[in-house]
């Protein structure tokens, strides 16, 4: 099964649980705890359109956002131009550039998530984008034009806003297709043209399987944090919360498997489960942590479930009210 949702596949939980086993219910890396910032994966509405013209509707997403501060969460992560959505090409492959419409959305979310005091992580791109167009990175024209002509519009226009950037959702699962060389120089090209126009906000791509975050896939590129992905039955936390002397950010975790959603087991697993996930992430002093997903995943939607009542209970404790 192939990521769609911000996920790893099966086979990659599976590896992460055994390599859960194989350490044992073993505590994340020590280092200096810092303040940790408790936030929640939107993450679309729907997929490949959260932001569209004829699909982004200002007051449901305000109604979300305000049910997530009421939660006590100060940090959000949504999908921005997934399925290359509001981006235009030419016959050559090369972005022409980004739909209005959807800068437009961006800005009235991000206004409306700061006001309520919450801060966003726009992701720019899913791993599959570049798996079914492996030109985007392969090709340096190609490359160039979706950075400047996609990309940076979108950074200008969060620039403003307390806000940060994850290049590519679960960026390691697309070097079975391009290899890391072309997806290194994706992900350096784009930090240099973001910082070029002016842009200074937080950048950075996440993995989806921990073993991916090394100084040679990861190193070097400029990036202000570094955010994984984990999906076990164990809580399991097996980064430090520091790396190449920058932030960890656990922005997405649950379950090891879909079948084993939020929604498909009991609420004692799932309350065991969030506990160690929250006081691993803890004593790693990871930066920010966030549970996968709030809305529109039906194996892994928190909203309605009863564990949101502790997840606000952890929110309240690690961010105040």
């Amino acid at each position: 099964m192939k990521t769609i949702l911000g996920r790893t596949t099966i086979q990659g939980r599976l590896r992460v649980a055994m390599g859960a086993l194989v350490a044992g219910l073993a505590i994340c890396l020590a280092t200096p705890a810092h303040a940790i910032t408790m936030g929640i994966n939107l993450a679309f509405n729907p997929l490949n359109h959260t932001f569209a013209s004829g699909y982004y509707n200002s007051t449901t997403m305000g109604n979300y956002l305000t049910e997530i501060r009421n939660a006590h969460m100060k940090w959000v992560r949504v999908w921005a131009c997934d399925g290359l959505d509001g981006l235009t090409f030419d016959g050559s492959g090369n972005c022409t550039g980004i739909n209005g419409t959807l800068i437009s959305n961006v800005q009235n979310f991000v206004w409306q998530a700061n006001n309520k005091g919450i801060t966003v992580e726009f992701v720019f791109l899913n791993s599959s984008d570049i798996k079914n167009h492996p030109n985007l990175v392969e090709n340096t024209s190609n490359m160039n034009a979706l950075i400047n002509k996609g990309l940076v519009p979108l950074g200008k226009a969060i620039q403003g806003y307390t806000a940060q950037i994850d290049l590519v959702n679960e960026g390691d699962y697309t070097v079975g297709v391009v290899g890391w060389g072309y997806l290194r120089n994706f992900l350096g090209a784009s930090k240099s043209a973001l910082v070029a126009g002016g842009v200074n906000r937080w950048v950075t791509m996440s993995v989806g399987y921990y073993t991916a975050l090394t100084s040679a896939n990861v190193g070097n590129l400029g990036f202000d944090f570094y955010e994984y992905h984990m999906y076990n039955d164990q809580g399991w936390c097996p980064i430090g919360g520091s790396f190449l002397g920058k932030p960890v950010e656990l922005n997405e975790f649950g379950a090891a498997t879909p079948g084993e959603g939020w929604n498909h087991n009991s609420y004692s697993f799932n309350q065991t489960l969030l506990n160690n996930y929250m006081n691993n992430a803890k004593n790693a002093g990871y930066a920010v942590v966030a549970p996968w997903c709030y809305i529109n995943d039906g194996d892994y939607q928190l909203r309605g479930n009863a564990l949101m009542s502790n997840i606000s209970s952890w929110a309240l404790s690690v961010n105040g009210s």
